[in-house]
């Protein structure tokens, strides 16, 4: 059976194509070096495994791509961040589809400095459903459990919302 994605473009991976009915439709596709398929969606990046791992757009906080590897930190739904380095051997359309759902759910940032030169990349974040959440994310080096960084990470918070009028 020879299925068709688009104009000119070769089938559908069948494991993406499964993946789809659980996950969203598949903007793009990736493989790892292990062949394991690495998913875009409407939703987030979708990493296939046993169980399958979603990072929605909205809690990713970077993606870098330089080939074949593609680096993505993340927070999870609990604010806990983490990190994935993922090297591809196959990635089509992947890096530039991250790229721009990554940045598409940014609604507002702002760099603030918290301690020296050192400091927090605040933002206003929309998920798939249009919910706006808050993140605050450290530079690397600053403890995000201090809590006097806590508190001045609050405060620039805070200030940024209201100039936004938030």
């Amino acid at each position: 059976m020879s299925a068709r994605w688009g104009r000119g473009r070769p089938g559908k991976p069948e494991d993406v194509a499964q993946r789809e009915a659980v996950h969203g439709r598949a903007l793009a596709w990736g493989r790892t070096e292990q062949a394991n398929a690495v998913i875009a969606t409407a939703t987030g990046l979708v990493i296939a495994g046993e169980p399958d791992q979603v990072l929605p757009w909205h809690l990713i906080d970077h993606a870098a791509w330089e080939p074949p590897d593609l680096a993505v930190r993340f927070r999870d739904a609990q604010g806990v961040a983490g990190s994935a380095r993922i090297t591809l051997a196959e990635h089509g359309e992947l890096p530039p589809v991250i790229r721009q759902r990554v940045t598409r759910s940014v609604v507002a940032s702002r760099r603030v400095l918290l301690v020296g030169d050192a400091g927090a990349v605040l933002a206003a974040r929309r998920d798939h459903a249009g919910t706006i959440s808050w993140t605050v994310v450290f530079d690397a080096g600053l403890d995000p459990r201090d809590p006097h960084l806590q508190q001045a990470a609050r405060d620039a918070l805070a200030e940024f919302r209201r100039s936004l009028g938030v």
